[in-house]
């Protein structure tokens, strides 16, 4: 077991690089796609919304490595609950504003597609009208939302020994793609609503819980940092050019997240887990809330842009300040007071400083998966 005082400032870190990842993903269909710089930011851009897969996992090994024996359920809950709803439902409130805006002729009907988001069960209902409803990235909090609801008892049933968590690990690499792989061969394609539905997402989450779970037995990966961060970087670029190899993304993210963690253990320099890095990876909830209300509030106005490059460029760039700067104001506003509110305890350190200051307080490393 770990020093209860150590932080994983890296995860943090790395949380905002993989937000950033998916407004890429996003602002290149706005602004690029179709465009004749697209097959450039096909190879950039176009994978982006692996970071998905990449906080799914974050997320189960955050919560497993801050778990606490006696924990209750309900303690959970409330931190889940004080962490994630605050922000989640102004940022609903927000999308389904701008969702009622775009459509003139059925503003109604967008409102009350919206509404399932409210109570995060959009991702059970397999209409795209539903569960990319409002402010369409809230379908990740559904399927974390599920995560959190079996948590309490996932984390008792972690496998006890090494052979048997690599045997786990690789039987949830299995799970993840086989779905998929079935459908790929019997039709030609993988249908979108299987990557939203959360049972299907399930097992990047708990591939995260094992992870978390070796690495506290005293398990370390068998790569550095700067070898799983190259791996996962080659996994992210393979997206692009090969079909559906965002299937087995999750196993290299899995290695850079216990790696990360790895080296923050070891000490030293903090690396992406530096000053500015955390305080990003602070804003990235937030941040990954807000983007693409920043892109389809500006993106209507300036959709000529997609046959000038430049002009791409700086409507990217634009947008990304934008949302930048709606991310720090929703944080600062909502997120981090109703949270101190609501968990009716001391906020987490980084709510604190984001100067490095080590707290006995681990409950949130990095923020539950958003993209």
């Amino acid at each position: 077991m770990p020093a209860p005082d150590v932080r994983l400032h890296r995860l943090t870190g790395l949380r905002a690089v993989a937000a950033f990842a998916v407004f890429a993903f996003h602002a290149r269909q706005v602004f690029f796609e179709d465009g004749p710089a697209d097959w450039l930011a096909r190879y950039v851009m176009a994978s982006g919304f692996t970071g998905v897969a990449f906080f799914f996992v974050l997320s189960g090994f955050v919560l497993t490595w801050s778990h606490r024996p006696g924990d209750s359920a309900p303690a959970f809950y409330r931190r889940r609950f004080a962490r994630v709803a605050p922000a989640y439902w102004a940022a609903c409130i927000v999308g389904a504003a701008v969702a009622a805006t775009e459509q003139d002729d059925r503003r109604i009907a967008a409102v009350v597609e919206s509404l399932p988001s409210l109570a995060a069960v959009q991702a059970w209902i397999p209409d795209r009208a539903v569960f990319f409803g409002g402010n369409a990235v809230g379908w990740t909090i559904s399927c974390e939302a599920f995560f959190y609801l079996l948590f309490p008892v996932l984390v008792v049933l972690l496998p006890r020994t090494p052979t048997r968590r690599l045997l786990a690990a690789l039987v949830l690499l299995v799970l993840t793609a086989t779905p998929a792989l079935v459908w790929l061969a019997a039709t030609g394609e993988v249908p979108e609503y299987l990557g939203i539905v959360p049972v299907q997402r399930l097992t990047e989450f708990l591939l995260g819980m094992v992870a978390a779970a070796a690495l506290r037995t005293g398990w370390r990966p068998p790569v550095r940092f700067g070898t799983a961060a190259l791996l996962a970087a080659l996994s992210y670029l393979a997206v692009a050019v090969i079909p559906y190899a965002y299937l087995v993304v999750a196993g290299p993210y899995a290695l850079l997240v216990a790696a990360a963690a790895a080296r923050d253990l070891e000490g030293g320099r903090p690396g992406v887990g530096g000053r500015w890095g955390r305080r990003l990876g602070e804003w990235s909830f937030a941040f990954y809330l807000v983007h693409q209300i920043a892109l389809r509030a500006v993106a209507p106005q300036i959709l000529f842009v997609r046959e000038a490059p430049e002009l791409a460029l700086l409507a990217t760039i634009g947008c990304f300040l934008l949302a930048l700067v709606g991310s720090i104001a929703l944080y600062r506003i909502v997120e981090a007071p109703l949270e101190r509110r609501l968990r009716g305890t001391r906020p987490r350190p980084e709510m604190v400083d984001a100067e490095g200051r080590r707290d006995a307080d681990p409950d949130d490393v990095a923020p539950p998966a958003r993209a």
